[in-house]
């Protein structure tokens, strides 16, 4: 197999219980954080709203309790599996995107 067949493979290989490395988002989507990055304020669970995209880092508004309306930086986080027979690293954002129902308040 050539050098360009394999990277395609590991390109479009999808994990279970990973995140895509890719996400497809526009802006004002929220998302859910599923790593934790800053005990108690962003853990897992936190529901945030994404609202500039870079290479590298997201930004984001937090949408929860704690640390509610401040905006933070979400990077970029290496991950390896370690329970696959080849070994290799991938960068990855640790949230899914979050679908929510909102109430009307009367």
């Amino acid at each position: 197999m050539g050098i360009n067949k394999k990277h395609h493979m590991l390109q479009h290989l999808r994990i279970v219980r990973a995140p895509s490395d890719k996400p497809r988002l526009n802006a004002a989507v929220p998302v859910l954080l599923i790593r934790n990055l800053d005990i108690p304020r962003l853990r897992n669970g936190t529901r945030s709203q994404i609202t500039h995209q870079g290479p590298n880092v997201m930004k984001a508004i937090v949408m929860t309790d704690i640390g509610r309306r401040e905006s933070i930086l979400i990077p970029r986080l290496p991950i390896m599996p370690k329970d696959l027979s080849s070994q290799f690293r991938r960068q990855q954002i640790p949230f899914k995107m979050s679908f929510t129902r909102l109430r009307a308040r009367y």
